[in-house]
């Protein structure tokens, strides 16, 4: 199922109704992606980079990015299908390395993917759908899932992935692997 819209060279070059994906993915080449050569060239590039500085801002503008949902172009409007795969994000600006690592082992029980981020946090995926294509009641449900997880692991979760359409930038990954689990929860 290719419900993952993939840009290659990032999504802010062009605008909206101007700027369809290169292609749609299945989860499976999406994690392969995290691993790819191409990116951690990319990756290395931006390292070099001062950061804050207008090459790190260009450089950073061109990385490879999903929309993890299926879209005909780069606007919430261009929704096409939703894809069972969604992403959760922890920052260490908002937790503990220690508390990251020890969340870490606990969500691979549930979670389909877990990847390290650059920033020190990691991301992970769990497999559920939201059954709307409404903002609102997409995010609704984004967001019961991340208050259920906060409370259950004592960690914070960044929200901004509960965006229908939040570009997410695919971080580079020595090795990567997943389990197709999906994750069972009710909404109220």
């Amino acid at each position: 199922m290719k419900t993952i819209s993939y840009y290659p060279n990032g999504v802010f070059l062009k605008k909206g109704a101007h700027n369809p994906p290169a292609s749609y993915l299945d989860f499976e080449s999406f994690v392969n992606l995290h691993s790819s050569k191409e990116l951690k060239s990319q990756l290395d590039y931006i390292k070099t980079c001062e950061y804050g500085s207008w090459q790190y801002k260009n450089a950073k503008k061109k990385l490879p990015v999903a929309l993890l949902n299926k879209f005909a172009y780069n606007l919430t409007e261009g929704f096409i299908e939703e894809t069972p795969y969604k992403p959760f994000d922890v920052d260490l600006k908002d937790n503990t390395k220690e508390s990251i690592n020890a969340f870490k082992e606990k969500i691979k029980d549930i979670a389909c993917f877990v990847a390290d981020s650059p920033s020190g946090g990691l991301k992970f995926f769990l497999k559920i759908n939201f059954n709307t294509s409404n903002n609102i009641e997409y995010r609704k449900k984004y967001d019961s899932i991340v208050s259920y997880l906060e409370a259950k692991y004592n960690i914070v979760l960044d929200k901004m992935q509960g965006n229908i359409k939040q570009p997410y930038f695919i971080s580079y990954q020595n090795k990567t692997s997943y389990v197709d689990k999906k994750f069972n929860y009710k909404f109220n």
